[in-house]
């Protein structure tokens, strides 16, 4: 009778978080094109706009423009002409990606960019309603369907990262929806189209070349190959499209952008909370900064502390035991991916929220205890840290050479690091733990 009262106690909490979550996604969405002191509305779209504009004028030698005025905003430049003319007030960010992206968004090139941005978050919040659905699917083994529905709901309708990516006018939601694509074709051994996905993200963004080494360091040679071969012909299509010498200017261009650290607030991977935390520069500023030898090696460290343990982690399993951990290896891999990458935006941890729901799930199904109380307070506590995001502009003009703060606005990457944490426990000792997990015929896995 306790136990059953309790129960509609905490159903009945979560059911208040979900809709103070709608309410709160409702809100931001109205004042979604008010510009604020951190973001200007689709100050990434315009970016993807204006090399749209650009090639469809046959001037694809103004779209990789290599200035020394910091990592974004390009000015007295034909791209940045072509931004006013279609209606951005502010200087563009640059076009960072192959040329073959912007096929895409020629078809919105041909509107102002007010319209083109309209259309732009209607679409993402499809891609986002879309993303939500596959989620709340692939946890269903971990929470009754009702549970299911109310923490996709809170995780998403609340997250500051993903609300950050719909105001910037990002592409983030389109490769979050492939991650949680990729994790599900898996599942299902659908192996050559979770590689499509995965060559075609790679191709866009590089870092997630973690999956891949993932998935060879689990045999799973096809999809592997698959995503090759897409990645393969995603730049020979480019190559046909728009020539080699703009390729060349791409990679001249990309060469350029890597030689310095970035210790903007947004940017949250490892790196970026070392050059906040010990450099003594503006956590406003986004211009690149050149990395000591220091720093360097401090930061290969850390990262290489940070393979190693989850490299042990997986090497622990073998046979059947595979098909158990999978979710978390993914989910601990997706986390790799965040805090690894020399430069891990913000907006980009609402990939986040997928490892968060898995790994909070298997918190759940651990035996009652105080072992399994904990867990799932910390794994609580993590998706609290990557939801919600402190003002930090304020924060950093008036705190901006303190240490604390600083830790603060890298809240999502301290989440991260938490639920990383709370996966290679459940996983490292799932010998100690066989009733605690999923049995291998709850969930259909991709691994043999």
């Amino acid at each position: 009778m306790f136990s059953r009262f309790k129960n509609s106690i905490i159903f009945g909490a979560f059911l208040i978080i979900a809709l103070v979550g709608i309410i709160l996604f409702c809100g931001r969405l109205s004042r979604i094109t008010q510009n604020t002191d951190i973001c200007i509305y689709g100050i990434d779209l315009i970016a993807f706009h204006t090399a749209a504009r650009l090639a469809s004028e046959n001037s694809v030698q103004d779209i990789y423009i290599s200035t020394k005025e910091g990592f974004s905003g390009v000015a007295l430049s034909k791209f940045n002409q072509t931004a006013r003319s279609s209606g951005f007030e502010y200087n563009p960010t640059r076009y960072v990606y192959l040329p073959v992206f912007l096929v895409p968004f020629q078809l919105l090139s041909h509107y102002s960019f007010s319209d083109a941005a309209e259309y732009w978050l209607i679409i993402n919040l499809f891609i986002l309603l879309s993303i939500m659905i596959l989620q709340w699917r692939l946890i269903k083994d971990y929470f009754s369907p009702a549970l299911g529905v109310i923490a996709v709901i809170a995780m998403n309708m609340m997250s500051f990262p993903i609300y950050y990516s719909l105001q910037l006018g990002q592409t983030t939601l389109v490769v979050s929806l492939a991650v949680c694509l990729i994790y599900y074709f898996t599942l299902k051994k659908k192996n050559i189209r979770a590689g499509v996905l995965l060559g075609l993200i790679v191709s866009l963004k590089y870092t997630p070349l973690i999956y891949i080494l993932y998935f060879l360091y689990r045999k799973k040679y096809v999809l592997v190959a698959s995503s090759g071969v897409t990645f393969v012909s995603l730049v020979l299509l480019s190559v046909a499209f728009y020539d080699l010498p703009l390729h060349e200017n791409y990679w001249d261009f990309l060469t350029g952008l890597s030689g310095g650290g970035i210790a903007g607030w947004s940017n949250q991977s490892i790196l970026g909370v070392l050059l906040r935390q010990f450099w003594d520069g503006n956590a406003l500023s986004y211009v690149p900064l050149k990395i000591s030898s220091q720093m360097f090696f401090t930061n290969c460290i850390l990262a290489g502390l940070v393979i190693t343990g989850v490299f042990q982690c997986l090497r622990r399993k073998k046979g059947a035991e595979i098909s158990e951990a999978f979710p978390l290896e993914f989910s601990a891999i997706t986390l790799c991916f965040l805090i690894l990458s020399p430069v891990s935006w913000l907006h980009y941890f609402c990939l986040a929220i997928l490892p968060a729901l898995i790994i909070t799930g298997k918190c759940f199904k651990i035996n009652p205890g105080l072992q399994r109380n904990i867990l799932i307070s910390i794994s609580v506590l993590s998706c609290i840290l990557i939801t919600f995001y402190a003002n930090v502009y304020r924060l950093i003009l008036i705190f901006d050479k303190n240490p604390v703060s600083r830790l603060i606005i890298s809240s999502p990457f301290i989440g991260s690091c938490m639920l990383l944490a709370i996966s290679c426990f459940i996983m490292y000792f799932v010998s100690f733990l066989k009733k605690d997990l999923v049995k291998p015929s709850e969930t259909e896995s991709g691994f043999d």
